[in-house]
């Protein structure tokens, strides 16, 4: 698979590599309200959660 080949929803989901996909007019004011937080917030998100190890996803999307 190339980097910029285009991935079906239904598919990245599968391997991990989403956890949800959201309507391509949705995604401005999701990434403004990301945007709007607090100085700190996202940072401080990315080390209160750990993350799940990819290896689970990565052998779905091989054998997929």
């Amino acid at each position: 698979m190339e980097a910029a080949e285009r991935l079906a929803q239904g598919f990245a989901e599968r391997c991990g590599w989403i956890n949800r996909a959201a309507p391509a007019h949705d995604l401005d004011e999701f990434v403004r309200n990301i945007a709007a937080l607090p100085d700190g917030v996202v940072a401080a998100v990315k080390h209160a959660v750990v993350p799940r190890d990819h290896a689970v996803g990565l052998t779905r999307g091989n054998d997929a």
